[in-house]
């Protein structure tokens, strides 16, 4: 299988390369008057102790000039209550998804369940495999049991 070739980034034409390649912003240089940043699909992890302005000097900036889609962890809506109106205001469609509150944007998985009932016993059974994990190490694949428990309380 051929690799893609990657595409020169001038150095000319700084926006050029920000269309291209949004940046990730690192921080700013300790000397001199520029952002540090990591262009591309690359990893970044940041570890620093609770209270040392993570949020502050990392999250939010990225959250504010990111031009592409994120996912965000987020459970006490700091960085949701500081970026999500500026995201809107830029023409994003913005959610707040947290499962143990009933004010954010939901997802019902049993709704993936077919109407048609041709399909709906095997949906019923995919996805309490995929929500309902056995104990038994054999049947964890899929590969002997199936899971009735559940059978019920999604054909009513």
């Amino acid at each position: 299988m051929a690799k893609a070739k990657p595409q020169p980034i001038s150095p000319d034409n700084p926006q050029e390369r920000i269309e291209e390649h949004p940046a990730f912003l690192l921080g700013k240089h300790p000397t001199k008057d520029v952002f540090l940043a990591s262009y591309g699909q690359q990893f970044v992890m940041l570890a620093a102790p609770p209270g040392s302005m993570k949020g502050v000097s990392a999250v939010i900036p990225n959250l504010l000039s990111y031009p592409d889609s994120m996912v965000v962890n987020d459970p006490k809506f700091e960085n949701w209550d500081v970026t999500s109106g500026f995201r809107a205001s830029a023409g994003h469609k913005v959610y707040r998804f947290s499962p143990e509150r009933l004010e954010t944007h939901r997802w019902n998985p049993v709704s993936a369940i077919s109407r048609d009932p041709l399909y709906r016993l095997g949906d019923i059974r995919t996805l309490a495999r995929v929500l309902f994990v056995s104990d038994n190490p054999r049947t964890r694949s899929g590969t002997t049991r199936p899971v009735t428990s559940s059978h019920p309380s999604c054909c009513t």
